[in-house]
């Protein structure tokens, strides 16, 4: 009799178990489908504020955020796809602006996604801003213009084939600081910066005739 109840009991202890397991399973999903979206709304929200401190508003006359491009994957922009590059307009429709998604893979903590904005020589940097990053607190944040002005030093410097070697931290012969105790995280982002920039160039044509994949009637394309 004893034995019988003990095999009720276990069976009913792993029925609450298993329902409960279901139960918490259902309840993850759900609450990752409410926020998958949300989350994703912010980026977007947050990718549009940042557009506008990247490039020189008076050189476009047209809404820049629903004028873009996807840009192929290439080892220049960190080999990852979904990348946008956000053109700019004059009153003759003619470029004047860029800003460019890309990402340094080499941070210290992984991957740092950033957008840089371009004038319209496209080797004119008029801004930079870091959009994700998991870089260490306290040191490597410091790309963050909320942490630092660090990256404000980008804007207006130049990009050619001749000045690579400037596109670095100043130990390694470049021209911009490194963080006290944080180099790699600086290095990896400037020479990122370059890259992205010389792949702009090289591949100019197609960021003036690509076709646009920005829907202007998506408020968040």
């Amino acid at each position: 009799m004893k034995l019988s109840e003990t095999f009720v009991s276990s069976r009913r202890n792993a029925a609450i178990l298993g329902a409960f397991a279901i139960v918490t399973t259902l309840a993850i999903v759900l609450t990752f489908a409410l926020t998958e979206q949300r989350i994703e709304q912010q980026k977007q929200a947050k990718l549009l504020e940042v557009i506008f401190e990247v490039v020189e508003a008076d050189m476009i006359s047209n809404a820049m955020q629903h004028n873009c491009m996807v840009l192929p994957t290439a080892a220049a922009t960190g080999n990852k796809t979904g990348l946008k590059a956000y053109r700019g307009l004059n009153a003759q429709q003619q470029l004047t602006a860029l800003a460019v998604q890309s990402v340094a893979p080499n941070g210290y903590s992984g991957d740092i996604r950033f957008l840089v904005g371009l004038a319209q020589d496209l080797k004119t940097v008029t801004g930079v801003r870091v959009l994700e990053h998991q870089e260490t607190p306290g040191l490597g944040d410091k790309i963050d213009v909320r942490i630092s002005d660090w990256i404000l030093d980008f804007a207006g410097q130049s990009v050619t084939p001749d000045n690579q070697m400037m596109w670095t931290v100043r130990k390694e012969g470049g021209q911009f600081d490194a963080f006290t105790g944080a180099t790699i995280t600086p290095r990896a982002l400037t020479q990122a910066i370059y890259r992205t920039v010389r792949y702009v160039q090289a591949e100019a044509e197609l960021f003036r005739s690509a076709p646009n994949t920005c829907n202007s009637q998506e408020p968040n394309a």
